[in-house]
């Protein structure tokens, strides 16, 4: 289920760069209450952030009947779907083996008719298959840059103060849960738990794991 995260603790204003996608994701869940919503792009495009934000703002609708799956590699079976849930996330569908995902993904919609889903993956082509409703991330091109950093200028929350609150939080889930590194980064909002062990051994000099057991 979802579960609090970083996102939590910020303004909402430090959501940048990607408001009309926002906007177009909370009219077709919201308003339009699509069936099947898929948000597509490369890696390190936000995606994953994108649908957090989404349920930051969306709390009061959907509360603890949001579900989660993860659809990475090694893939086993998804887990069955609560009664109460709404809206089932489908993250993380790596293109490499979405082929053989592709049936069971359709066969779980078709048994849950009562629920939403949004499939989260960096595959648009394959995607088109399932739903026409996609909002496609691009990369940020470089005539963007001026137009976010005034953004983030204007924010109530500098970049330096969310890196130092996100690394708060993941000390205290290491020191205090049994979650995976993984399970922590994609918690706190990365996409990639590389990125987020490196980010943390930059501010730390330790790896999560180093970290971690520091305190067994």
């Amino acid at each position: 289920m979802y579960t609090s995260s970083i996102f939590d603790s910020l303004p909402s204003g430090i959501f940048v760069g990607r408001e009309e996608e926002l906007e177009r994701l909370e009219r077709l869940i919201i308003r339009d209450n699509e069936k099947v919503i898929t948000i597509s792009g490369n890696n390190s495009t936000g995606k994953t952030l994108l649908w957090r934000q989404f349920l930051n703002i969306q709390k009061d609708n959907f509360g603890e009947r949001v579900q989660v799956l993860r659809a990475s590699s090694p893939f086993r079976n998804f887990p069955t779907i609560d009664e109460k849930t709404k809206l089932v996330i489908i993250d993380d569908i790596s293109y490499d083996f979405y082929r053989s995902l592709e049936k069971i993904i359709t066969d779980l919609i078709n048994r849950n008719s009562d629920k939403q889903f949004l499939l989260v993956g960096a595959h648009v082509d394959r995607f088109k298959r399932l739903s026409t409703n996609n909002i496609h991330l691009n990369n940020f091109e470089v005539n963007n840059s001026d137009a976010l950093l005034n953004k983030l200028l204007k924010s109530k929350i500098s970049p330096k103060e969310i890196q130092k609150i996100a690394n708060e939080k993941a000390k205290e889930k290491l020191s205090t849960t049994e979650l995976t590194v993984s399970e922590i980064a994609f918690d706190l909002g990365f996409e990639h738990s590389q990125s987020f062990s490196k980010l943390f051994k930059v501010k730390t000099n330790l790896s999560p794991l180093e970290f971690r057991s520091s305190f067994n």
